[in-house]
């Protein structure tokens, strides 16, 4: 029971960081374009990690064995997962795609009732599909378009929710083994190669230095670069894999909703946006789902 109490905290504490990450994700995008984003704050969170290892805080030792090891990871998180929702965002409404990487916790429950043999319980399924529904809920009265020139966009937010699920597998199933400090080092590391690389490619070198200079000489833009590259990438990262050493990742993978919850208030309380009333239905709905997951697995 101690041990899955500390998974649901580093769960809920992730939830947190990543609802309060909408909010610094807006400020950061009306600076930078969304490859830049993700290469700058992955080079945060790269620097970050590096001094740890260096100060010995995270006295870890990475081998040969455990890069071949994390392989499947970095191509599902963090590579596959930014890069398709990224694509995909260009082309889908931000209401229709929260939907879409609302069905993560549904892959995850079908990937670890086939691979890991969990077991998937009525009530279970009962509350993530509640926790789903304030999702949808909010999504609908915010106002849905489906256009047929997005399908593309779907397609690749769908396969980014996939993943995603994907990686929680994998992690639940090696994190033992191999450590999550580790798997989170690494993940880390990969994301600041891919992404930096990426951008090295679109804009040249002179322009994507030319780009870090912005960055770093914008105190608008650095302050939220920083949150999402420390908190955002690499603690929420930390607690997730933590979480999954100590919970089923069909468990863990619901407590990504909460986000949505803690969102819309960080909205509300940062931006000075207006609540209204379908927010507050919805979110009560995605709590209800939560804590119904949370409660019926305490055993």
């Amino acid at each position: 029971m101690q041990n899955k109490n500390a998974g649901y905290l580093a769960a809920v504490s992730m939830s947190l960081i990543v609802g309060f990450s909408f909010y610094f994700s807006k400020i950061a995008l009306s600076f930078a374009s969304p490859l830049e984003v993700l290469a700058h704050r992955f080079t945060a969170a790269a620097v970050f990690s590096a001094v740890l290892l260096l100060l010995k805080v995270l006295p870890l030792k990475i081998t040969r064995e455990d890069f071949l090891k994390f392989l499947p990871f970095s191509i599902f998180y963090p590579i596959l997962f930014f890069l398709l929702q990224v694509i995909g965002l260009t082309s889908v409404q931000s209401s229709l795609a929260s939907i879409i990487q609302a069905t993560t916790p549904l892959f995850t429950m079908v990937l670890a009732a086939l691979l890991l043999k969990e077991k998937v319980g009525r009530k279970k399924l009962f509350f993530l599909l509640l926790s789903l529904s304030g999702i949808l809920y909010i999504s609908f009265h915010k106002g849905i378009s489906f256009e047929a020139s997005s399908v593309l966009g779907y397609a690749f937010l769908l396969f980014s929710s996939f993943s995603s699920a994907a990686n929680f597998i994998l992690v639940r199933k090696y994190a033992r083994s191999l450590g999550y400090l580790k798997i989170t080092i690494m993940a880390v590391f990969a994301g600041f190669i891919f992404f930096n690389g990426a951008l090295f490619i679109r804009m040249g070198l002179g322009a994507s230095l030319g780009s870090y200079k912005m960055a770093f000489g914008t105190y608008r833009y650095l302050f939220p670069i920083l949150f999402l590259g420390i908190p955002s990438t690499l603690f929420s990262s930390m607690l997730t894999n933590f979480s999954l050493t100590k919970l089923e990742a069909s468990t863990m993978s619901v407590f990504h909703h909460l986000g949505t919850f803690v969102s819309i208030f960080a909205g509300v309380v940062l931006l000075k946006e207006t609540l209204f009333f379908y927010e507050i239905i919805g979110s009560l709905l995605i709590l209800l789902g939560v804590l119904g997951i949370t409660f019926s697995g305490r055993k």
